[in-house]
């Protein structure tokens, strides 16, 4: 199985600049990947409920990844004021480790 990881350009960067080169787990303590290849970034934003810009993907093989939570429905985000910002609804996975990039390979996801 293959799993994927969307982001920004520059986090791309960093990553893939980095000694060792590693994606590493956020905020949450997670690093949020999903079975799906969405083609466009805004796509994968709506998808999975990322609000920040989706303009690199990273392809991870599955031998590369460990400590993975079974695959859940991503949770729509709401503004305060009941008018929906992402919608949600697609498939993600967590995985707690960092997660070595050079096994992986980065490409651009389209823009509309």
């Amino acid at each position: 199985m293959v799993y994927y990881h969307y982001t920004s350009r520059h986090a791309a960067q960093n990553v893939i600049c980095g000694d060792p080169s590693l994606i590493r787990p956020g905020r949450s303590g997670k690093v949020f990947l999903s079975p799906i290849r969405y083609q466009y970034g805004h796509e994968a934003a709506g998808e999975l409920g990322i609000e920040n810009p989706v303009e690199m993907v990273c392809q991870i093989p599955e031998s590369v990844v460990s400590v993975l939570s079974e695959a859940t429905r991503v949770e729509r985000i709401i503004n305060a004021d009941g008018t929906v910002i992402r919608r949600g609804r697609g498939w993600e996975v967590n995985c707690m480790a960092p997660i070595p990039a050079a096994k992986c390979s980065w490409s651009q996801v389209l823009d509309p």
